[in-house]
């Protein structure tokens, strides 16, 4: 056989090696969740925009997961879609799950946008620009939410929770909020000690509050006095 032909031969089988190495590597970042599809068939995402809002209100949600953006929008598979009444009303856009769910819903929400939930579970996953976090407000009623980043820093800047029943916070390591209030909030916890610039708690009549370190963590928990 020729030299040439071999080369040739050695080029090609060397070129679908690694062609195939590398899609056998893409292919296990995807199903590690180190990667994800985005808008393609594969995972049918259904995308709602809104105008501008100063209210956003959710209830039954079990997997609302809250991305700070420019602009107001809904990420959910097309197979959850008839599982979500989508309503406008004035300045209040209402998201409410029909039946319970564990499908990951998408809600892209500019800053100083009030966010309000019922029986709702919401993961925050805050901004990576430092110089410019993202500020909230968010009631929670009988409802939790977990400040939370993979493995990069995020930042916001101000974040004020309002509690209703047994709703609570927590803030993941990593995670870091320039200025935290808490208003009746019945439990918080805040990992690897202090990542917060300012923290301002206050509870109404009736309730007291008890600070506990539990390894690095911090946390506050709130409750009915007893009668004396």
């Amino acid at each position: 056989m020729k030299t040439s032909t071999l080369l040739l031969l050695f080029t090609t089988v060397s070129v679908f090696f690694c062609l195939s190495s590398f899609v056998i590597s893409i292919n296990s970042k995807y199903a590690n969740g180190v990667y994800t599809y985005l808008n393609n068939d594969k995972l049918k995402i259904q995308n709602f925009r809104f105008p501008s809002s100063g209210v956003v209100a959710i209830a039954g949600i079990e997997n609302c997961v809250v991305v700070s953006s420019d602009s107001l929008k809904l990420e959910i598979s097309r197979d959850d879609v008839k599982n979500l009444d989508v309503t406008s009303s004035h300045d209040t856009i209402t998201i409410v799950a029909r039946e319970k769910s564990t499908e990951k819903v998408l809600l892209y929400l500019p800053s100083d946008t009030q966010l309000l939930a019922l029986r709702s579970k919401i993961t925050m996953t805050g901004a990576f620009d430092y110089l410019n976090p993202p500020s909230y407000s968010v009631v929670l009623d009988n409802s939790k939410l977990v400040a939370s980043t993979r493995e990069i820093h995020a930042f916001i800047h101000q974040l004020r929770v309002l509690g209703k029943g047994e709703s609570g916070i927590a803030v993941s390591k990593r995670f870091h909020i320039q200025s935290l209030d808490l208003v009746n909030t019945t439990s918080a916890t805040i990992a690897e000690g202090w990542q917060i610039g300012s923290l301002k708690t206050s509870f109404g009549d009736g309730m007291t509050s008890e600070l506990v370190k539990a390894g690095d963590s911090v946390s506050i928990v709130a409750s009915m006095k007893e009668p004396l």
